[in-house]
Order: structure tokens, then sequence, then C-alpha cells
């Protein structure tokens, strides 16, 4: 081989590795909101049962308004103080990782300001929080998406809320200008 053969040969794997440029969308997930939300969710719970304990132990737990649920969620806070937010996030990551209507989303944990995606922050993504509530299989959400900030909300289990997500991030439904 001469040369211009190499050089010809250069030229074109240039051409197809450009060709190759699939556009890849960004996710933050934004664990900065998601952990002061949870924790505010367990503060509130506890907050709530210490001021109704007289009466909780008068009637009894299931005979006074919201008892259970409050319990419920304040069981899931005793030895976390954000009632499991992180491991509820690694495994809806997990169902990022392993949906394949996301693989060409590129998923960023955001920790908190001046941590690690202050750049993804400043270009074009969307941005998914978690409305947690410690105890509960299902979770609220709502995401930011895109220049127009288009708002998009839903309610489902790890698995649900990558089903949801990903296309719209990666634009496989409406165009939403809302």
């Amino acid at each position: 081989m001469n040369k211009h053969h190499v050089f010809l040969l250069i030229i074109l794997c240039c051409i197809l590795a450009s060709c190759n440029t699939a556009k890849e969308d960004t996710l933050i997930i934004d664990g900065w909101w998601d952990v002061d939300y949870a924790k505010g969710v367990c503060e509130s719970a506890k907050r709530q049962l210490d001021a109704r304990k007289d009466i909780i132990k008068q009637l009894g737990c299931a005979n006074v308004g919201s008892c259970p649920e409050l319990s419920k969620i304040a069981d899931a806070c005793l030895l976390d103080e954000t009632g499991g937010i992180r491991d509820y996030e690694n495994n809806l990551m997990t169902e990022f990782a392993s949906n394949l209507n996301c693989k060409s989303i590129h998923v960023i944990y955001f920790t908190r300001p001046g941590v690690g995606v202050n750049k993804e922050w400043e270009q074009d993504h969307s941005s998914l929080s978690i409305n947690f509530t410690p105890g509960d299989l299902s979770q609220r959400w709502q995401m930011v998406s895109g220049p127009k900030m288009s708002y998009t909300q839903g309610v489902g289990t790890q698995k649900e809320i990558a089903d949801k997500v990903c296309p719209i991030v990666a634009g496989a439904g409406a165009k939403l200008s809302n």
C-alpha cells in the first residue's frame, strides 16, 4: 500500500467516524432537590406524629386521621433522615441504564452546586426531580426539558418513570411548549 492509499484510508475513516455522531441527550437527576424534599417529608411526618402523640396514645393510630400514613413515613425515616431517597435514585439509575429507550441519553446525578455537573446545567438538558415520599413504591416526579423549559410530570415506580421519561428526553413524543 502506497502513501496515497494510506492517506485515502485515513480520510475515509475520518468521514465514517464523523457520520456516527449520534445526538446524545442529557438528563440530570436533581439529587439536591430530591434529598431536601425527602428530608422535609421525614421531618414533617415526625412533627405531625409528635403533635398528635396524646390523641394517638388515647385512641390508637388507626383511629386518628393520617396516623397510619405518617407512621409509615416516619418508620422509613428511622435509619435514614431522607427515608432512602439515595437507594431509590440508585435503583432509578439502574432502570435508566437497562432501558433500551434510554440508550441515547446521558444520565447525570446532580449532588449540589459546584460539584460535577455545572457545565451540563448551562447546556440543553432535561432536569428530573422526585417528590419522594418514604415508604411508597410509586413516587411523584416532574421534569423540565429543553430551552423552552417544557414541564412534564407523573407518578410511578422506577421502571415506570424510566419508561415515561426517556422517550420525552429523546424527543420521541410530541414537541411541547408549555
